[in-house]
């Protein structure tokens, strides 16, 4: 296969794996869930848990790799309630976020205050529809980072943190994941060779991606463990449904027999979820690329492959 077509497969692959969820991803949507987002975190929840296990290991790398130096402006894209936003101001001169849910943003500029954390801000911002130069981004930061977002979600955006780089990029995201609940689910409806959401297409398709564009992408991964309580209702069984069978659609009685079942296996209609998730980071430095064989030699950042 010729480069420009492998290219276009994993930018194929990338942006169908973003897009695939189900989920609205509007700025009502995520204003509407971010009341919800911030009572969990402000909470023992497993949200926090898993929340703050991936913000600790998102300084962890980022430290070992020196990224992080007072001198460092850094911007977290999509960064809901701003805990990594918070985590990276203390090591580094400024830290921005940006948002598509101003609510979101609120929630996190609250922290951050809360914290006395006072080298940050918080920018609403539809990045999928935006441009660099319009907000002011060309060049500006040392770190462009994103976490499980789907405001990267084309190459377009892909081109974006690039163009807002004068040092690294990074991206996190799950690469494998196994869920008791979801087992169970789809034992209860017979359903057969159903993929995890989270399967490592995104991670696998963004690193080939980065090194055609004749980058040196890095790798590192970690695990995580935690149970999850989850109140058996036909709202979150909808959901969960969604995410394991993107496009198809489930009838009411469906619905039903799952929640009959998993009530069987639940205490008080608690159902305790047992889940593994397996985490991959790419990282880049976009001052450093090969000489040739590159998809993007000698072209200007921000600018579209022929």
């Amino acid at each position: 296969m010729e480069q420009k077509e492998l290219f276009e497969y994993y930018r194929s692959l990338w942006e169908h794996k973003k897009n695939r969820s189900g989920l609205s991803h509007t700025e009502k949507a995520w204003n509407e869930r971010a009341d919800e987002w911030a009572q969990e975190l402000d909470q023992d929840s497993a949200m926090s848990r898993v929340t703050n296990r991936r913000v600790s290991e998102a300084v962890r790398l980022l430290t070992a790799k020196g990224i992080f130096h007072p001198e460092a402006d850094v911007i977290d894209i999509g960064c809901g309630p701003g805990r990594f936003v918070a985590a990276f101001a203390g090591r580094v001169r400024y830290a921005e976020g940006t948002d598509i849910s101003p609510r979101m943003l609120q929630f996190g500029s609250e922290y951050c205050q809360e914290q006395g954390i006072d080298n940050v801000s918080f920018t609403a911002c539809d990045f999928k529809n935006t441009t660099v130069e319009e907000m002011g981004w060309n060049g500006r930061f040392d770190l462009v980072f994103s976490c499980m977002t789907p405001a990267v979600s084309s190459y377009d955006s892909l081109e974006k943190m690039i163009a807002m780089s004068r040092g690294y990029c990074c991206n996190t995201c799950c690469i494998d994941s196994k869920s008791r609940l979801e087992t169970e689910i789809a034992g209860i409806l017979g359903l057969q060779n159903t993929r995890p959401f989270w399967n490592g297409d995104w991670f696998y398709s963004l690193l080939n991606l980065v090194w055609l564009l004749g980058y040196y992408p890095e790798t590192d991964y970690y695990t995580l463990d935690y149970t999850e309580p989850r109140r058996i209702a036909p709202n979150m069984v909808r959901d969960k449904l969604k995410r394991m069978c993107p496009g198809q659609e489930f009838s009411e009685e469906q619905i039903k027999q799952v929640c009959e079942g998993l009530l069987k296996l639940s205490e008080n209609g608690i159902f305790t979820d047992i889940c593994t998730n397996r985490y991959g980071t790419v990282l880049w430095d976009t001052r450093v690329m090969r000489k040739q064989n590159s998809m993007a030699e000698k072209m200007p950042k921000g600018r579209k492959m022929p």
